[in-house]
């Protein structure tokens, strides 16, 4: 990073919201102190010899939700409309590429249930969560899992309904649906290597994920964490996107608050240190802040990762970053 240039993951921070109509503001004038700290921290800004795929694409997130595909809205709601959400199941299965897939192998038809589909919302979101509960603590046999991915995708074609088609109004209750079918989320240990990849993470991204960008003010409990367990194991790029997401996104009520903000830069350096970007992670570290990250954990971390990357003289090395990081942002004492 330079003073006249900013960095793909800066930008996003520099620019706060996603509104192009917004004006961004100019990035911050930075003292020589500063150009030499950058300059010096540029060289981690980089892959690791022979990445793996997964840390190339972690490398190259950028912190920018899906989108959703909306269909024509409706005059009146959609909630408790069999008929309509009975229609919208030949769309679902061609709107989204892994659901013909799934009920091939498993072989299923979506099913669509009255007595669920019904009542308000938070009462529709309180009948998904009884269904999804049905697969907590069940053993991983080919009748479970069949009865998971079948219940999973009712639910989905239910948020995706709502969404596609609801009302304004249907789309704010909405958020409790999205609550109560995404629950299966937090249900996945007996099925996850099996159905993550497949089925679990694609529903997450291009459903959960996609139908919230559109209302981040409406985000609260539950929901990013029900979101985020759905890239739990196998798509560490996704994982680490939605946390840089809801980073950027500053009409999420709440993410303004420091616990919520160093559980989300948590995960990204998790995720990044476990896919081999030991040096990336030291430079995220600092342009996620534009600057010092809190000493605590993160000199602590970084230290870590300075013995990693000089097994032979990482005091040294650690030391001239230390002298420069101080330099750059001196530290202030509480």
């Amino acid at each position: 990073m330079t003073p006249t240039s900013v960095s793909k993951d800066d930008s996003s921070a520099l620019m706060g919201d996603e509104n192009p109509l917004q004006n961004t503001p100019p990035a911050p004038e930075l003292s020589p102190a500063q150009v030499e700290f950058w300059n010096y921290l540029e060289q981690f800004n980089r892959l690791p010899e022979k990445p793996s795929a997964d840390a190339i694409v972690v490398y190259h997130t950028s912190g920018i939700a899906p989108e959703f595909q909306y269909l024509e809205v409706t005059k009146t709601s959609v909630l408790g409309d069999i008929k309509g959400l009975t229609e919208h199941r030949e769309r679902f299965v061609k709107r989204y590429t892994w659901v013909q897939p799934l009920m091939d192998k498993y072989s299923i038809v979506v099913p669509i249930s009255r007595e669920r589909f019904s009542g308000s919302a938070k009462e529709i979101s309180e009948k998904y969560d009884k269904l999804m509960l049905v697969s907590r603590e069940c053993k991983a046999t080919p009748v479970n899992e069949k009865t998971f991915v079948t219940n999973y995708l009712e639910g989905l074609l239910v948020v995706d309904f709502i969404y596609a088609c609801g009302t304004p109004k249907d789309k704010q209750d909405g958020m409790n649906v999205i609550d109560g079918v995404f629950r299966a989320n937090a249900l996945l240990d007996p099925f996850r290597e099996n159905l993550e990849v497949r089925f679990i993470a694609p529903a997450t991204r291009d459903i959960g994920w996609a139908a919230i960008a559109d209302y981040p003010e409406l985000i609260w409990g539950i929901t990013p964490s029900l979101i985020s367990t759905g890239f739990f194991h196998y798509n560490p790029a996704d994982k680490v996107n939605f946390s840089k997401w809801m980073l950027r996104t500053k009409a999420i009520r709440g993410i303004e608050d420091a616990n919520e903000q160093k559980t989300y830069r948590g995960t990204i350096h998790n995720e990044q240190v476990r896919v081999g970007l030991l040096s990336y992670s030291i430079y995220s570290a600092h342009s996620h802040e534009l600057g010092r990250p809190a000493d605590d954990p993160w000199l602590v971390v970084i230290k870590i990762l300075f013995k990693r990357l000089y097994p032979e003289d990482h005091t040294d090395q650690f030391q001239r970053y230390l002298t420069l990081l101080d330099a750059a942002y001196p530290k202030i004492n509480p």
